[in-house]
C-alpha cells in the first residue's frame, strides 16, 4: 500500500521499544486513520491485543458514523470473528497480484 502512495501506521515499522503502544494505537485510530484494515487469521482472530484493536477500530467508527472503517481482509480460511461476522470481507488468501488482476478484468 505504501508503494502505491497511502500513508501506512503498523505496529512493526512504528513502533520502536519503549512506548505506552496503546495509546499510540488509539491515538492513531482516533486521530490520523481513515480506514483499519483488520486482517484475518487462524492465528490473529485468537489473539486478545489483536481483538482489543478491533474493539477500539469499532469504537472510532460508531463515533464517526462510518459503517465501512473497519476492513477485514481474510488471508487464510479462518473461522469469521464474531465481531466482524456482519461486515464483507476482502478475500486475501490468493496472491495480491492475482486479486488485483482480478479486480481489473472486473470493471
Amino acid at each position: 500500500m505504501a508503494a502505491e502512495g497511502y500513508a501506512i501506521w503498523c505496529d512493526l515499522t512504528e513502533l520502536l521499544g519503549g512506548e505506552d503502544f496503546w495509546k499510540d494505537i488509539e491515538d492513531v485510530l482516533g486521530e490520523r486513520a481513515a480506514k483499519f484494515l483488520f486482517v484475518t487469521s487462524k492465528v490473529s482472530t485468537k489473539k486478545g491485543g489483536v481483538l482489543q484493536e478491533l474493539t477500539v477500530a469499532k469504537r472510532v467508527a460508531k463515533k464517526l458514523k462510518m459503517d465501512d472503517f473497519v476492513i477485514p481482509i481474510h488471508i487464510d480460511d479462518c473461522d469469521t470473528n464474531i465481531e466482524i461476522s456482519r461486515v464483507n470481507y476482502v478475500p486475501f488468501d490468493s496472491s495480491w497480484a492475482k486479486l488485483r488482476i482480478e479486480s481489473i478484468f472486473a470493471i
